[in-house]
């Protein structure tokens, strides 16, 4: 980030700039007063107990200490952080979820980036039906949360984000028996 924004660097001013994070809690408030540029933070989850599965992470740094944490960068560099949620169907897709996803929006004025899940052969997700994602971004929106839902191109040949590397791997695994 240093470079970047070094004048003989890159020269980008500290709003042209987000870090995205999954949530170092303990390395928030060093960031907000050495880095002080936008924060998106990937929560996918509005619970301990499901961010724990999606994302291990949350079994060292819980979702309470991150808003924590959350405030105290938003206090220091005045603007909102984004919140990453990437959606899985029957998983973090419920309409319980969309409203605890927004109460904890709320608590810091972060705005909400959904992303629908890029379905990848071998594991065990899957995307949420179009319905589920605008009834989820709805509930959002009705709570006053501003947010956003990511239309995917690639999805349907799979070559979006996520799907391309996976078929790459296979293809060197196949390649090197």
């Amino acid at each position: 980030v240093e470079i970047l924004k070094d004048k003989n660097g890159l020269n980008y001013g500290s709003k042209k700039i987000t870090v995205s994070t999954s949530g170092i809690a303990n390395k928030i408030s060093e960031a907000a007063d050495e880095i002080g540029t936008y924060l998106a933070l990937s929560l996918h989850a509005p619970n301990d107990k499901l961010r724990e599965k999606i994302m291990p992470i949350n079994k060292t740094f819980k979702i309470k200490d991150l808003i924590q944490q959350l405030k105290y960068y938003t206090s220091v560099v005045k603007e909102p952080i984004f919140l990453e949620y990437v959606m899985l169907k029957d998983v973090n897709d419920s309409l319980d979820q969309a409203k605890k996803l927004s109460q904890e929006a709320r608590s810091l004025n972060a705005k909400v980036n959904l992303i629908p899940y890029n379905t990848v052969d071998g594991l065990g997700w899957e995307r949420p039906s179009e319905n589920t994602q605008r009834d989820f971004l709805n509930v959002l929106t009705s709570n006053g949360i501003q947010s956003t839902l990511r239309k995917e191109k690639g999805h349907d040949i799979e070559a979006a984000c996520g799907q391309l590397r996976l078929r790459k791997e296979k293809q060197e695994a196949s390649e090197a028996i």
